[in-house]
């Protein structure tokens, strides 16, 4: 045994000879000869654990997403670059294509009153603001008989934006060419700077004391109802909304990002990175570690019977035996 370890110590040729046979049967197994469900399933089952997970997120995920984004930062990396043009024609298509998902989950998972509590303030403020740019409204004392004071009191202005004195038949045609045009040029000019102020106005009710408790509280319903939800019927929702469509461009993106520099690079680093983390350990360790060492050992022994009869029954690996006794 001892010349034999010599001789296959001293003959690199002799020792490729050896492994590449190996790799042959090997590579001529059947990947289902190759799986073993319950042993993998135990294993992945103990890989797992909430220790696995948080070292996998603070020792590689944190690390790695923070490097990336250096990374793009220092080379100004666009999302475009990552898409290539067969691909956006694809999610062009799928963004303009209308589409509707039923979530029957999320029914009656939100308290209509209190997303009325939530908005009415703001939508509120918003209509008074438009009622003191209409002609004739006086809002010191309309306001007071509600939105009822306020059509009378517009009405009123409209009148007089036609002629007090105009006939009754002529009024509506000086209404709708004189006061009228002008509640619409309000209108527009209202409607253009509305939507800033609106925003404006919905930050500060998010940001109120009452508005971030009925925040709490719908975020609340909507949670709940998430956790009620059958999965079966997300996944439905999902498809009905072009999941498939979606994921039919990811090919194209996979194949045109392999070929980039940008993303070779990435990939090199992060290999580097991983090592410097861990390499430095051997596999026994790191199993051990990770808790599932006895899982993994028996499943490689396993995997390892199995390829060394597989090795035994290939004649070609059998007559490199027999050259190396000789």
């Amino acid at each position: 045994m001892t010349d034999l370890g010599t001789r296959l110590r001293g003959d690199e040729a002799l020792r490729r000879q050896g492994v590449a046979l190996l790799v042959a049967v090997f590579l001529a197994r059947p990947v289902g000869d190759l799986v073993e469900p319950l042993g993998l399933v135990e294993v992945i089952v103990q890989a797992m654990s909430e220790a696995n997970v948080e070292h996998v997120r603070t020792a590689h995920v944190d690390p790695a997403w923070a490097r990336h984004r250096a990374r793009s930062a220092g080379t100004r990396e666009l999302v475009g670059n990552m898409i290539d043009e067969p691909s956006r024609v694809r999610l062009r298509a799928w963004l303009e294509q209308p589409r509707a998902a039923q979530a029957d989950w999320l029914r009656g998972a939100v308290d209509l009153g209190l997303l009325r509590q939530l908005l009415a303030p703001v939508l509120g403020d918003t209509l008074v603001a438009f009622a003191k740019k209409l002609p004739g409204v006086e809002l010191g004392t309309q306001l007071g008989s509600g939105l009822g004071g306020i059509a009378g009191a517009f009405r009123k202005g409209l009148r007089k934006g036609a002629g007090d004195d105009a006939a009754p038949e002529e009024a509506p045609k000086q209404v709708e060419s004189g006061a009228g045009a002008k509640v619409q040029a309000l209108a527009r000019d209202f409607a253009t700077g509305a939507l800033g102020t609106a925003r404006q106005q919905l930050d500060a009710r998010f940001r109120s004391d009452e508005g971030r408790e009925l925040l709490g509280r719908l975020r609340a319903q909507i949670f709940a109802a998430l956790l009620a939800a059958p999965v079966a019927e997300v996944m439905d929702d999902l498809d009905a909304i072009g999941r498939g469509d979606l994921f039919a461009a990811f090919p194209g993106r996979f194949g045109h990002n392999a070929g980039r520099r940008f993303v070779a690079d990435a990939l090199r680093e992060e290999i580097e990175a991983f090592v410097a983390a861990e390499g430095a350990q051997t596999l026994r360790e790191a199993l051990e570690r990770a808790g599932v060492l006895p899982g993994v050992r028996a499943y490689l022994r396993l995997q390892g019977e199995r390829l060394f009869d597989a090795a035994l029954a290939d004649e070609a690996f059998a007559a490199y035996v027999a050259g190396l006794t000789r």
